[in-house]
């Protein structure tokens, strides 16, 4: 036998390492749990390192309601609020902002966020941070359920809060964005929220406008296209639908998901806005956009030249240490001014 084609022993260490990592493998193809849980890790590095630079704009003139329980039973249901301090000295009630976090549906917290929501409290408006449980921890339609749940009891607390009930503008980043369109869609259409599996019985006059950021809207565009999480786009439709299939006809929910389509035109104002760094701006931002305009929905748009310098990423509104994420701010709270 030739040296070239003689076998190479190999050692039983070596035999199970390979029988690890073909278990590994398989575990990753039979479940979304452990891409979940990768995707899960990698959004906490990034999200805790956003989070710190945020706390130098914390403001000291917001009072926090931390971890209100706003479904029993439910053990991420949880929600934060945030109002400025001289609402309660004034005795006045304040509009408020309802915020979905982002999050690929598996991934994020409110924690996350809650510096920014309280530079948001300053501007003059109760801020309210929704958790809800994350895939594939409980799948689709719970997150909006749990919506509908923390909706219904912000109203129902209101007084507590200093909050005005009949004033309210829903919120969302990325995945967050989606929770939300879908929501509203299901309130102008009972009959598409029902064939869905969730509720939407917030009253609609109290619906004031959305703020939009980095969100998905269109699942046809969203698969097949390069963007920023690769594989993880699959698993995270995956963990949240319960089904692996990117296709709409193989996995129906993505058609339900998907508001482009179900957006109507008695959909309320909204703010949408997207990085220029982010692929999702001209595959989902950007076409939502044109989508409601056509509608004849008020639509207010931030977006930036593509070569605009530094490059502005997936969640960029959140970098308050750039001029864009300032921009970004003033121009929200100048929005959440003129329709609430």
């Amino acid at each position: 036998m030739s040296r070239s084609s003689r076998s190479l022993p190999l050692s039983p260490a070596l035999l199970g390492g390979a029988a690890v990592l073909a278990g590994g493998i398989a575990a990753f193809r039979a479940s979304p749990w452990p891409g979940s849980m990768l995707i899960r890790a990698v959004f906490a590095h990034n999200d805790r390192q956003i989070m710190q630079a945020l706390q130098k704009h914390t403001p000291s003139t917001v009072t926090s309601f931390r971890d209100v329980a706003y479904l029993p039973g439910e053990p991420a249901a949880r929600l934060d609020v945030f109002v400025p301090t001289s609402a309660f000295t004034r005795e006045e009630t304040l509009p408020t902002v309802v915020w979905m976090p982002g999050g690929a549906w598996v991934a994020g917290s409110k924690d996350d966020w809650a510096p920014y929501f309280m530079v948001l409290a300053e501007q003059g408006f109760a801020v309210v941070g929704v958790e809800y449980t994350r895939a594939p921890g409980k799948v689709y339609p719970a997150a909006l359920n749990q919506l509908e749940a923390a909706l219904s009891y912000v109203r129902e607390h209101a007084g507590r809060f200093r909050l005005d009930p009949e004033r309210i503008v829903l919120a969302g980043d990325s995945a967050g964005a989606q929770i939300v369109t879908q929501y509203v869609a299901g309130l102008d259409e009972p009959a598409y929220a029902a064939r869905s599996g969730f509720a939407a019985t917030l009253p609609r006059e109290v619906l004031q406008g959305l703020v939009l950021y980095c969100g998905i809207y269109d699942f046809d565009r969203y698969f097949g296209a390069p963007h920023i999480i690769g594989y993880g786009t699959r698993v995270a439709t995956w963990a949240y639908t319960g089904n692996p299939a990117t296709t709409m006809d193989d996995n129906p929910t993505l058609r339900e998901m998907s508001t482009i389509q179900h957006a109507s035109e008695r959909f309320p104002p909204a703010f949408i806005s997207c990085g220029n760094a982010d692929p999702l701006t001209a595959l989902q931002s950007k076409p939502f956009a044109e989508a409601l305009r056509s509608r004849g929905v008020p639509v207010t748009t931030l977006f930036f030249p593509e070569g605009h310098e530094p490059g502005l990423g997936h969640e960029y509104q959140f970098d308050l240490d750039g001029a864009a994420g300032q921009r970004a701010l003033r121009e929200s709270v100048a929005f959440l001014r003129e329709v609430i």
